[in-house]
């Protein structure tokens, strides 16, 4: 990753890398592709606001409990659509006038 202007680059942590690859390397192609997925958000939002710091001055809990309620109706309103999609259909004949 290259470093952002006004950014300390740190060491990079080589235990925590072997830790990630040994344990990349013992999952299945899926598990594998969210791992990546997750490496590359947590990526962008570096680029964004820079490195997690000791010192962050945001209120975590609340950004956490702001965020998960965002994630969870997006996900609600894809399995609603999702439920009208394969729902079964009602085979019941009407009742006869």
């Amino acid at each position: 990753m290259i470093p952002l202007e006004g950014h300390e680059v740190d060491a990079p942590d080589v235990s925590a890398r072997h830790e990630m690859i040994e344990a990349f390397d013992h999952l299945g192609p899926i598990e594998q592709r969210i791992l990546a997925t997750m490496a590359t958000r947590v990526g962008d939002g570096q680029a964004s606001y820079g490195r997690f710091r000791d010192d962050d001055p945001r209120h975590e809990p609340d950004e956490m409990f702001e965020e998960v309620i965002d994630a969870l109706v997006y996900a609600c309103k894809r399995l609603v659509k999702l439920a009208k999609k394969y729902a079964p259909r009602d085979t019941t004949p009407s009742p006869a006038p």
